[in-house]
């Protein structure tokens, strides 16, 4: 029988990786054999599942001590967020109003190929302001300008 220690815990990290597993147990074959393996070994699906998100929590755990032995700081439970969304936040209307809007495209298909044109010629010839003239790709990828022109 299996004995919980402790209640306590992050909700919203335990939450983020049930979601993960749900997921990878639609999606990713490996982790379907790895429940069926666990099955057949006489485990419950409930304790197959466990399993599989206890990997998921280490696996996570192994990519955030890589991120922090490289001093790459990353938002955690909240903080900092809002910084993380201020690009996205003012990108998403750029797209819809210059690119989106303009086009009225008639497929998802159409509207993949035109909004990664779009952002092609974003990240590659449209110059910001915020970044003095330059364009993304110039101010953080030190390229320069291509002679062909996006369209």
């Amino acid at each position: 029988m299996r004995h919980r220690l402790n209640r306590g815990g992050d909700r919203a990290a335990n939450s983020a990786i049930h979601i993960i597993a749900i997921d990878r147990l639609r999606l990713d074959a490996r982790s379907q054999a790895y429940v069926v393996k666990r099955i057949a070994a006489g485990s419950s699906k409930l304790e197959a599942i466990r399993c599989l998100k206890r990997y998921i929590a280490r696996d996570v755990f192994g990519i955030i001590k890589v991120l922090a032995s490289r001093e790459i700081k990353i938002s955690m439970y909240g903080k900092g967020a809002w910084r993380d969304n201020v690009f996205v936040e003012r990108l998403w209307p750029t797209i819809k109003y210059e690119e989106v809007y303009l086009r009225a495209y008639v497929s998802v298909a159409e509207s993949r190929a035109g909004t990664g044109r779009y952002l092609g010629f974003y990240n590659g010839r449209g110059p910001q302001s915020s970044l003095d003239g330059r364009t993304p790709d110039q101010a953080y990828f030190k390229q320069s300008i291509p002679d062909t022109v996006a369209a």
